[in-house]
């Protein structure tokens, strides 16, 4: 008698499968409809550069068929690289690089700095947007 029991309760139901089906379809497809969003992100990328606190170039990323070259030579000499869905601080003659270092900025929010020539990169989307890290 006791095995039985046992047996029984080791047993899933057809109602138990049928439930644990559902839960595992409905993750599988939340997780693909987030990688299939992220990855089709086709909005707007608006490259923001600023030098000493005015907004100096406005580049739509997404529509650039060539590379863009800014350079900047007042004061410390900078050269940004602007190509198709990124930017980035090519050249500096800042002691520490530390913007150069920064590497290419690709999603919306991303920014970088160079202080010593108070220039400032940041990528906005188009206005109204919230992206996922707006609270």
């Amino acid at each position: 008698s006791l095995k039985m029991k046992v047996r029984n309760m080791s047993m899933l139901k057809k109602g138990d499968i049928v439930l644990i089906l559902f839960v595992g379809v409905i993750v599988c497809v939340s997780i693909l409809w987030n990688n299939y969003k992220v990855k089709t992100d086709s909005s707007e990328k608006i490259a923001v550069v600023m030098h000493e606190g005015k907004v100096i170039k406005k580049i739509q990323l997404n529509h650039l068929n060539s590379p863009e070259n800014i350079e900047i030579s007042k004061g410390i000499k900078i050269r940004i690289l602007a190509e198709k869905g990124r930017i980035r601080f090519l050249e500096s003659n800042c002691r520490d690089k530390i913007c150069v270092k920064t590497g290419y900025l690709t999603k919306k929010g991303d920014k970088a700095v160079c202080l010593p020539s108070k220039t400032v990169i940041m990528i906005l989307g188009n206005e109204g947007q919230a992206d996922s890290i707006s609270y």
